[in-house]
């Protein structure tokens, strides 16, 4: 029963020491006398920076356009991603970019082309789209690790 009681001593001495302890980290880390040695990657809607690229959209419609379509006429010489979106559109996109600046590029050379409504959309390495504003997206981007 003593030798109980003893390991019962012990231990909240233990608790209340490493609580003491933590008190006084989070009271340093809020005054800013305590960093971290190890950054964390900022996450951009769930992916990290190297797992982003970019696309840019040249058009999305309630239905799917033929492959002789007109709209088609600027980008014959290119490989077209079609997808749908979660609304149902059907979403039509060009281009791997692995920054933002070269898909911009690309995104005025479309809308020289004819393509005005065109947009550089952002996706992570499971080819998702990444459903954020793109100034948030690039804010995180531009920031990111």
């Amino acid at each position: 029963m003593q030798k109980n009681l003893i390991v019962l001593l012990v231990i909240a001495c233990v608790l209340q020491f490493a609580c003491k302890g933590s008190k006084e980290t989070t009271t340093a880390m809020q005054q800013g006398r305590v960093t971290s040695q190890m950054s964390e990657p900022v996450l951009i809607g769930g992916y990290t920076k190297a797992q982003i690229y970019f696309k840019v959209q040249i058009g999305a419609f309630k239905k799917q356009l033929a492959e002789n379509d007109a709209f088609w006429k600027g980008v014959l010489e290119e490989e077209i991603q079609e997808e749908i979106s979660s609304t149902g559109l059907y979403r039509y996109t060009l281009g791997y970019f692995k920054t933002y600046e070269a898909a911009e590029e690309y995104e005025k050379k479309m809308k020289a082309k004819g393509y005005h409504e065109a947009f550089v959309a952002a996706y992570g390495n499971d080819n998702r789209r990444i459903d954020l504003p793109m100034t948030e997206i690039l804010r995180l981007y531009r920031h990111g690790y």
